[in-house]
Protein backbone atom coordinates (compact mmCIF):
# COMPACT_ATOMS: atom_id res chain seq x y z
CA UNK A 1 0.00 0.00 0.00
CA UNK A 2 1.33 3.41 -0.94
CA UNK A 3 1.94 5.91 1.86
CA UNK A 4 0.92 9.53 1.45
CA UNK A 5 2.10 12.46 3.57
CA UNK A 6 0.36 12.51 6.95
CA UNK A 7 -0.24 16.23 6.56
CA UNK A 8 -2.23 15.62 3.39
CA UNK A 9 -4.22 12.70 4.83
CA UNK A 10 -5.03 14.76 7.93
CA UNK A 11 -5.99 17.80 5.84
CA UNK A 12 -8.41 15.76 3.74
CA UNK A 13 -9.94 14.15 6.85
CA UNK A 14 -10.25 17.42 8.77
CA UNK A 15 -11.71 19.28 5.79
CA UNK A 16 -14.25 16.49 5.34
CA UNK A 17 -15.33 16.82 8.99
CA UNK A 18 -15.84 20.58 8.58
CA UNK A 19 -17.72 20.12 5.30
CA UNK A 20 -19.95 17.48 6.85
CA UNK A 21 -20.98 19.89 9.59
CA UNK A 22 -21.62 22.68 7.08
CA UNK A 23 -23.63 20.23 4.98
CA UNK A 24 -25.82 19.38 7.97
CA UNK A 25 -26.61 23.06 8.40
CA UNK A 26 -27.10 23.95 4.73
CA UNK A 27 -25.95 21.72 1.85
CA UNK A 28 -26.59 24.50 -0.67
CA UNK A 29 -24.19 26.84 1.12
CA UNK A 30 -21.25 27.93 -1.00
CA UNK A 31 -17.59 27.80 0.00
CA UNK A 32 -16.11 31.26 0.00
CA UNK A 33 -13.22 33.19 1.46
CA UNK A 34 -10.74 31.27 3.58
CA UNK A 35 -12.56 27.96 2.97
CA UNK A 36 -11.40 28.05 -0.65
CA UNK A 37 -7.72 27.90 0.35
CA UNK A 38 -7.70 24.36 1.80
CA UNK A 39 -10.09 23.14 -0.90
CA UNK A 40 -7.84 24.40 -3.68
CA UNK A 41 -4.73 23.08 -1.95
CA UNK A 42 -6.21 19.61 -1.41
CA UNK A 43 -7.48 19.40 -4.99
CA UNK A 44 -4.15 20.56 -6.45
CA UNK A 45 -2.15 18.13 -4.30
CA UNK A 46 -4.52 15.26 -5.11
CA UNK A 47 -4.09 15.83 -8.84
CA UNK A 48 -0.32 15.75 -8.36
CA UNK A 49 -0.34 12.60 -6.20
CA UNK A 50 -2.91 10.68 -8.24
CA UNK A 51 -1.59 11.36 -11.74
CA UNK A 52 -3.00 8.11 -13.11
CA UNK A 53 -6.40 8.28 -11.39
CA UNK A 54 -8.78 9.37 -14.14
CA UNK A 55 -11.54 10.30 -11.73
CA UNK A 56 -9.29 12.61 -9.71
CA UNK A 57 -7.81 14.13 -12.87
CA UNK A 58 -11.30 14.86 -14.20
CA UNK A 59 -12.28 16.97 -11.17
CA UNK A 60 -12.74 20.55 -12.36
CA UNK A 61 -10.65 23.44 -11.13
CA UNK A 62 -13.28 25.44 -9.24
CA UNK A 63 -11.10 28.08 -7.67
CA UNK A 64 -10.10 30.19 -10.64
CA UNK A 65 -9.75 33.95 -10.99
CA UNK A 66 -12.61 33.91 -13.50
CA UNK A 67 -14.95 32.01 -11.14
CA UNK A 68 -14.12 34.30 -8.24
CA UNK A 69 -14.57 37.39 -10.39
CA UNK A 70 -17.97 36.09 -11.50
CA UNK A 71 -18.80 34.95 -7.95
CA UNK A 72 -19.09 31.28 -8.90
CA UNK A 73 -18.31 29.24 -5.81
CA UNK A 74 -18.56 25.50 -5.15
CA UNK A 75 -21.49 24.28 -3.06
CA UNK A 76 -20.71 22.47 0.17
CA UNK A 77 -22.60 19.40 -1.10
CA UNK A 78 -20.47 19.20 -4.25
CA UNK A 79 -17.25 19.80 -2.35
CA UNK A 80 -18.13 17.04 0.10
CA UNK A 81 -18.39 14.57 -2.79
CA UNK A 82 -15.00 15.66 -4.18
CA UNK A 83 -13.26 15.36 -0.81
CA UNK A 84 -14.86 11.94 -0.24
CA UNK A 85 -13.52 10.74 -3.60
CA UNK A 86 -10.03 12.00 -2.76
CA UNK A 87 -10.26 10.19 0.58
CA UNK A 88 -11.20 6.97 -1.20
CA UNK A 89 -8.21 7.32 -3.52
CA UNK A 90 -5.92 7.54 -0.51
CA UNK A 91 -6.83 3.96 0.39
CA UNK A 92 -6.29 4.44 4.10
CA UNK A 93 -8.66 1.64 5.04
CA UNK A 94 -10.34 4.09 7.43
CA UNK A 95 -13.88 5.17 6.82
CA UNK A 96 -14.94 8.76 7.11
CA UNK A 97 -17.29 9.70 9.95
CA UNK A 98 -20.97 9.66 9.14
Amino acid sequence: MRQYPHEFVNAVYDFYVVLRELHRRDPEQELQGAALIPYNSILTDAKTMFKYDEMIQSLPEIVTADNIENEVYPRVADTLVVISQIWSSLGTGRGLPV
